[in-house]
Formats: structure tokens, C-alpha cells, sequence
């Protein structure tokens, strides 16, 4: 990619829309790390409120919720958001909770991990699939 390659940019974070995005940075090379968005179904108006809260309240127990009719993702009703999950995270899981504990540390490192870029001094190019 023009630009990450010659150092004009640190970092590539993908924004969302959907996973879209993270498959053609991998495809191409360029994932590096786990990015909170990458594995997130989310539209512009959640995803603004999510960066604008600084991803405060992202992935809490509280807002995830399984639905009956979705086998692949995990919603986060206070943001209005989905995630995948991994394909063991069912509600009927014998270790369902555990489950959901690392799924969401996950979101939390990940979200940390965001906010540590955003505050940097890395030369970030944000994408967003709209």
C-alpha cells in the first residue's frame, strides 16, 4: 500500500464497517495486530459514539447479548454494535461464562490497545468501509 510501505504512515487501523476491510489488510500483508473494529459489525452513528465515549463501556457484560436468530455474533446493545465470536461462545456453554470473560478481555486489550495509538504521536491512516 502506497505510503504504509515508504513509512509515511505507522499504523493502518481498520474502522469497520464490517471485517471487509481487516481481510484485505491481511490479504495484502498489512495486519499487525488485533484491532478492536476489525471483527465488529458496526454502523457510522455507533461507531461515533463508541470513539467519542474514548470505547469506554465497550464489550461490558452488561450490554452483551446473545440472539436466538444470529449463530455467529455476540450484540452489544448499549452501542448498537456486533461482534464474531468465537465459535465455542454459545449461551449454552458448559464454560459459557469463562467464555464471555475472555471474549471480553479481549475487546477491552484490543479497545486499550486503540486508544493507546490514538493517543500517540504514530502517523495512523484510519480506513472505514461505508
Amino acid at each position: 500500500m502506497p505510503g504504509y510501505a515508504d513509512g509515511a504512515y505507522d499504523a493502518i487501523v481498520s474502522l469497520g464497517y464490517n471485517c471487509e476491510v481487516e481481510f484485505q489488510l491481511e490479504r495484502i500483508g498489512l495486519r499487525e495486530r488485533q484491532p478492536v473494529f476489525a471483527w465488529m459489525f458496526v454502523l457510522l452513528p455507533s461507531l461515533t459514539r463508541i470513539v467519542a465515549d474514548g470505547l469506554a463501556g465497550l464489550g461490558e457484560p452488561a450490554h452483551m447479548v446473545f440472539r436466538p436468530d444470529e449463530a455467529t455474533m455476540i450484540y452489544d446493545d448499549f452501542y448498537d454494535c456486533a461482534y464474531h465470536r468465537p465459535k465455542e461462545l454459545t449461551p449454552d456453554h458448559p464454560r459459557a461464562a469463562r467464555l464471555m470473560q475472555i471474549f471480553q478481555q479481549s475487546v477491552r486489550s484490543a479497545a486499550d490497545g486503540f486508544n493507546k495509538n490514538a493517543c500517540s504521536r504514530n502517523r495512523t491512516l484510519y480506513l472505514l468501509k461505508l
